[in-house]
C-alpha cells in the first residue's frame, strides 16, 4: 500500500481528483472550532469523494472523559 502525505488547510484543499474513500482520524475534526471552518471542511471533502464515496472519521466529546 504506497500512501501519499500531503499537507494543507482542510478548510480549502484541491487535489484535482476524487476517492472511494477518505479517512479523518485521531479527531481532527475536532479542531475546527467555527461552523463555517466545519462547513468548509465538509464541502472540500464532498468535492473530493466519488459518487458512491465514503468518508470516515472519528470525534470525542472531551466532556465524557
Amino acid at each position: 500500500l504506497e500512501i501519499e502525505w500531503l499537507k494543507a488547510d482542510m478548510t480549502k484543499f484541491s487535489l484535482s481528483r476524487k476517492f472511494s474513500t477518505i479517512i479523518m482520524p485521531g479527531a481532527a475534526m475536532n479542531w475546527l472550532l467555527e461552523n463555517k471552518d466545519i462547513e468548509n471542511c465538509l464541502y472540500c471533502i464532498d468535492d473530493h469523494l466519488n459518487h458512491e464515496g465514503m468518508f470516515i472519521f472519528d470525534i470525542f466529546n472531551p466532556e465524557d472523559f
